[in-house]
């Protein structure tokens, strides 16, 4: 949900006397959004930073890589480690899921 403020609520940035709009409501603000379709991009994201040996950079929302833990196609992402590696079934899909919403048709 986008609203309009005068830049007086903490967070919230001021440019002059202008109006701002917000976004205020991903990452758990008030949005209702399709986690299952959030996990399904992040994923395919996943594939684009594989390493060739099954390890992927994990610079992605923690929830939704903690959800992508629990569904078993990522290591645990709560490590020092600056990367996660894909299951057998992760590095699948997400190689199917990359192509499915990235590849050029034609």
């Amino acid at each position: 949900m986008f609203h309009m403020t005068r830049a007086t609520t903490p967070g919230h940035r001021r440019r002059g006397d202008s109006i701002v709009l917000i976004c205020s409501s991903v990452g758990g603000h008030g949005m209702d959004y399709d986690q299952d379709k959030v996990d399904e991009m992040v994923l395919a994201l996943l594939w684009l930073t594989q390493t060739g040996d099954g390890r992927t950079w994990k610079g992605h929302d923690w929830v939704a890589m903690d959800r992508l833990h629990t569904k078993g196609y990522i290591s645990d992402p709560k490590s020092k480690a600056k990367s996660v590696v894909l299951s057998e079934e992760g590095e699948r899909l997400s190689r199917e899921l990359f192509e499915r919403h990235f590849a050029r048709k034609g």
